[in-house]
């Protein structure tokens, strides 16, 4: 009878031990399938964090307009220096002869003219923000004639963007170019220690 209990009770427990590892498989697989579902969320490697961005836009065509911009320190972000302060320009945007890439054998064209300068961090003062018309690209017009009047005067739009703690328009304006080489004050604002615009003005700062 001992012989049978004990042989009765080692089958149990065998049953037990395949159920008990049976289960614990069952939740090992659980685990790895919602890993897979849910994959753990890395943070970006690139950091985006910009305070404000400063952006201007002119038609399609083979003109170059550049931004610029100087900070209360007197730095200056331009085509040349694309990074001073906490200012940075994206791109140098020379019109129609940088919107096309080749990829694979074909050329992909992107009728964008566009330069954005970002603010990463916040130097309290007056920021001025300048828009400059480089070269004229139609071949109507000498590009040494400084000063010489366009054929097809050119608009810019600028767009001034506080980004944090949301975005926030606080200018928008167009201006005209008319003359090669022309270069216009399209904003000045003021900036805080916590980043809040004041002073938004478009008369050029005084010498």
């Amino acid at each position: 009878m001992n012989w049978r209990r004990n042989r009765r009770t080692s089958g149990n427990q065998a049953f037990i031990d395949l159920l008990y590892n049976k289960s614990l498989w069952f939740v090992v697989l659980f685990i790895l399938a919602f890993v897979l579902i849910n994959p753990i969320v890395r943070k970006a490697d690139i950091d985006t964090k910009a305070e404000l961005l400063v952006t201007i836009d002119w038609p399609v065509g083979n003109n170059d307009v550049d931004l610029w911009c100087q900070d209360p320190n007197n730095n200056i972000v331009w085509y040349s220096d694309e990074d001073e302060g906490f200012m940075h320009l994206d791109r140098d945007d020379l019109g129609t002869s940088n919107d096309t890439v080749t990829v694979g054998g074909k050329r992909i064209y992107v009728p964008l003219n566009r330069e954005i300068v970002s603010l990463r961090g916040i130097i309290p003062g007056e920021y001025v923000c300048n828009v400059h018309l480089y070269k004229v690209g139609d071949g109507r017009i000498n590009p040494d004639s400084v000063g010489q009047a366009l054929l097809n005067p050119i608009e810019v739009t600028m767009l001034v963007q506080k980004i944090n703690p949301t975005v926030t328009i606080i200018f928008k304006n167009k201006v005209t170019l008319r003359r090669l080489k022309q270069e216009i004050t399209m904003v000045r604002f003021t900036l805080d220690v916590a980043g809040d615009v004041s002073a938004v003005d478009t008369m050029p700062p005084k010498k």
